[in-house]
């Protein structure tokens, strides 16, 4: 499968590593190496708990070095991280710990990712309240444009949503993502009924979010449910149960055509 470029980024093909497996970074290297083509690092809570001493300092070290190459070519692994808060309202507690990881990831992350897909968090829920939405994304986005210009290199920012069987097919949260120019959405589905239904929303959320890169995370166990998902509307597929199921090495048996890489 040749590379691609989603985003604004360049990968060698669109299988990659959801949020939660390697929460530091630590194992960006042997995930690389195994054929996946990107890994969302965290979730990352960087204000609130043992985040901000224990696991920040990892995640900025091990993300700020050189990418490894995505076996078996020689396309840089592309790196992104989530930013999160444990806090279950969202109020301005949680806008401070999502600020501070993106103002701590920014310079390093290859994109950012603002998760508000954590279960039992208030944020997650269709009723989130659209103001604190709408707040919440609009500081982040001067945050990461802010980076993004001592950088030279925009920052893509995404926003990440929990998708809901029978709920409006666009999350308020990926609505507001449309309109204030974030560069895509990473749309979770946890304990759909059918890989059917979860390409009929992935075809409806592909026309509703215009130029914003589709992400899509959950029920990938196989090639071809990976597939499906990429022609339903997915730019990009990330992965987590199998690989914490089976390892790693999955990786070369859920590359739709099998894992190729083009130099960018």
């Amino acid at each position: 499968m040749a590379s691609l470029r989603a985003m604004g980024l360049e990968f060698a093909h669109p299988i990659g590593v959801a949020a939660g497996l390697d929460r530091d970074g630590s194992r960006l290297a042997e995930l690389a190496a195994a054929g996946f083509a990107f890994v969302e690092v965290g979730t990352v809570n960087a204000t609130c708990g043992a985040d901000a001493t224990t696991l920040l300092p990892p995640i900025i070290s091990n993300i700020a070095g050189p990418r490894p190459s995505s076996a078996p070519g020689p396309c840089g692994m592309v790196v992104g991280v989530s930013l999160g808060s444990r806090r279950d309202v969202l109020d301005a507690g949680a806008v401070a710990d999502i600020l501070a990881g993106a103002r701590a990831c920014a310079p390093h992350a290859d994109f950012l990712v603002v998760n508000l897909s954590r279960p039992g968090s208030a944020s997650r829920a269709e009723a989130a309240e659209a103001k604190a939405l709408r707040v919440l994304l609009e500081q982040v986005r001067s945050e990461v444009d802010a980076a993004s210009v001592a950088r030279v290199r925009r920052v893509p920012l995404l926003v990440k949503v929990a998708m809901t069987p029978g709920a409006a097919p666009l999350p308020a949260a990926a609505e507001l993502a449309v309109v204030q120019g974030y560069d895509g959405v990473v749309a979770a589905f946890e304990h759909w009924p059918s890989v059917d239904a979860v390409c009929r929303r992935l075809t409806v959320l592909r026309g509703e979010l215009g130029a914003l890169s589709l992400v899509a995370v959950g029920g990938v166990h196989t090639a071809d449910t990976a597939n499906r998902y990429l022609e339903a509307g997915a730019a990009l597929v990330e992965v987590y149960s199998a690989i914490a199921a089976a390892g790693p090495g999955i990786a070369g048996a859920l590359v739709p055509g099998g894992a190729a890489c083009e130099s960018p």
